[in-house]
């Protein structure tokens, strides 16, 4: 069992929560909004040396965030979670390749 090396503390308790209420636009726009939060709060821990590692893929998730705020949809909920899983998908494997903890 790996240990963490990082912790995003309430930032991800705060996502997990929102990620429990819905797929509707305004919470879509919350979830894109703290997992950008946590991206900085992320890279704010990190070493200098994983910060060079993993600056690059931090900043593109934080960018495909908020570029995904364009495509959400307000009448179509599926539409929106295939695209929140979609970045949270590459966000937990990113956050789990660095070793940073997301709290449940």
């Amino acid at each position: 069992m790996s240990k963490w090396k990082y912790d995003l503390k309430e930032d991800g308790k705060r996502l997990r929560e929102l990620i429990n209420q819905g797929s509707s636009k305004a919470n879509c726009e919350k979830i894109l909004d703290q997992m950008i939060v946590c991206c900085e709060h992320a890279e704010a821990q990190l070493t200098l040396s994983d910060r060079e590692e993993y600056e690059y893929e931090i900043d593109t998730i934080a960018t495909d965030c908020e570029d995904t705020k364009f495509y959400l949809e307000e009448d179509d909920e599926d539409f929106n979670e295939d695209e929140i899983n979609g970045l949270l998908s590459d966000f937990y494997d990113l956050m789990d390749t660095m070793r940073v903890w997301i709290a449940l």
